[in-house]
């Protein structure tokens, strides 16, 4: 006994827990960085946002779970890879809020530095930004976690055949709408950049979106 217990559960979690942290650390969960967005934007994940949208709505599930005749093999075929999909879109969701962090800090910073005070206003741009890069940054944490669990409830239920409305939200609030609103502020700032170049690539590696002759920024 006293061998599993000093032996085996600390190498247990020790094998579970390097790969766990390295996860966190490619998210971005430990980067404290302040980064200006012309140095961050090659590094932001394409998202293509309606795309994911359409993935993990209920009118998916009705489709796929009740409305096609399926067998159940290939309920459960469509279910593994609708996790598949969902689960690289997290991670991309995840990197981009870290990213968008690191924006709102240099925003923070340059904003402080030019008054010599901190900034405390909640609805400035800058601070809007932070609070959406976080809160986008651990939902789809969150959410990911989600899709590991349901394919351990589907390895250990063979017949269960997942739905997944409603698992895209924390707190009542939709990680999609989240995201969405985040976009809207990176862009506010990229528009403010003379390079109209990095509000297009911008809007592209966020949305997915590409903007068409006579859109107006923002």
């Amino acid at each position: 006994m006293s061998l599993f217990w000093f032996v085996v559960v600390p190498t247990l979690l020790i094998v579970a827990g390097v790969p766990f942290f390295w996860s966190l650390r490619r998210l971005g969960f430990f980067s404290k960085r302040a980064r200006e967005l012309v140095g961050v934007y090659k590094e932001f994940k394409e998202v293509r946002i309606d795309e994911f949208g359409m993935l993990v709505s209920g009118e998916a599930d009705n489709l796929v779970n009740y409305e096609l005749r399926l067998t159940w093999g290939e309920r459960r075929k469509f279910a593994v890879e609708r996790i598949r999909r969902a689960k690289n879109f997290l991670r991309c969701i995840a990197v981009n809020g870290a990213l968008c962090l690191e924006v709102a800090r240099f925003q923070i910073r340059k904003v402080e530095q030019a008054t010599g005070k901190r900034l405390l206003e909640r609805d400035h741009l800058a601070t809007r930004l932070f609070d959406r890069g976080a809160m986008c940054h651990f939902m789809a944490a969150v959410c990911l976690a989600r899709m590991y669990l349901l394919e351990f409830w589907m390895i250990a239920w063979p017949f269960y055949v997942p739905d997944f409305g409603g698992r895209f939200e924390v707190r009542g609030f939709k990680l999609a709408a989240w995201y969405e609103h985040m976009v809207e502020d990176v862009l506010e700032v990229a528009e403010e950049d003379e390079r109209e170049w990095l509000w297009e690539n911008t809007l592209f590696m966020l949305t997915g979106l590409i903007p068409m002759p006579g859109d107006e920024k923002g």
